[in-house]
């Protein structure tokens, strides 16, 4: 039961969430919005929302550790830090102002070499150099960069190698705000040979502090491509990733060379309907 004024009023917008567990982190799922009406704060604040769990998704939570950037332009060292972390117990997890030195050290050169953040090849290198071989650690992941011209290829790569871990994307056209994608929803278990399907949206780690959207986060796919997930246009005209949509994720094989599936992005207007709503009781 919810509370008139002390927890939701006429208007509020509620995001329902409901999963039901496959496996380590995968759920058949449904998520869903319900504006709250006067006649439901009328009847108590009193309702049913009964949902159709006909989804996929993969969420790595609530194992998939959280960091904040300990510089305003760390977010790529945060990021990287989270990304380590997940399969390195500390002390074996570089501290940020290393991952920030390495980061740059390993950006596109000479373009971004002076950059105060880290670039895309700085990231994947930072990472790979860390996975492939770290004070004697086994070999444990392989990322790759994802850039390309429309964002539904983008979004692609990051749905068809989830399932191998979490990846991150920047923000905001440039490299100052980067974000891990730690959670994907879908209308099937996409593959990398995945015929067209839906994406719905994607839960998100943000470093940013103060102010980020914080972690495991969950935005519509039409919130992201529009607000966050945008194309590089904010950078060098040297930087060779400008104007692409770009993604650090974690393929096990070079990702120029197939062929990407179409995938329809559906909009907030279209997505998940609640199957019924009925005012009677919670």
């Amino acid at each position: 039961m919810l509370k008139n004024s002390s927890e939701v009023k006429e208007g509020d917008s509620l995001r329902i969430i409901a999963c039901e567990e496959l496996d380590e982190y995968e759920s058949n799922c449904n998520v869903s919005d319900h504006d709250v009406t006067a006649d439901e704060i009328n009847a108590g604040g009193v309702f049913n929302v009964n949902l159709t769990l006909n989804h996929y998704c993969k969420n790595y939570y609530p194992t998939f550790p959280f960091h904040t950037w300990n510089e305003s332009n760390w977010s790529g060292p945060a990021v990287m830090e989270m990304l380590i972390d997940n399969y390195r117990d500390p002390p074996n997890v570089p501290n940020q102002t290393e991952l920030n030195e390495t980061g740059i050290g390993y950006n596109q050169n000479p373009c971004n070499a002076d950059l105060e953040f880290v670039d895309p090849r700085g990231m994947m290198y930072t990472l790979n150099m860390d996975f492939h071989a770290y004070n004697g650690l086994p070999y444990v992941a392989n990322y790759g960069v994802g850039s390309y011209d429309a964002i539904e290829d983008v979004l692609h790569y990051i749905c068809k190698w989830h399932y191998l871990g979490p990846g991150t994307a920047p923000a905001y056209g440039n490299y100052s705000n980067w974000m891990v994608i730690r959670g994907i929803h879908t209308d099937v278990k996409p593959t990398s040979t995945q015929g067209s399907y839906e994406i719905y949206g994607f839960w998100i780690n943000d470093p940013k502090d103060p102010g980020g959207i914080g972690e495991n986060t969950y935005k519509t796919v039409d919130q992201w491509s529009s607000t966050y997930h945008l194309n590089l246009i904010d950078v060098r005209d040297c930087d060779s990733y400008k104007d692409k949509y770009v993604a650090v994720c974690e393929p096990p094989e070079p990702d120029d060379v197939e062929q990407l599936a179409l995938v329809r992005m559906v909009k907030d207007d279209e997505s998940l309907k609640i199957v019924k709503a009925a005012i009677d009781g919670f």
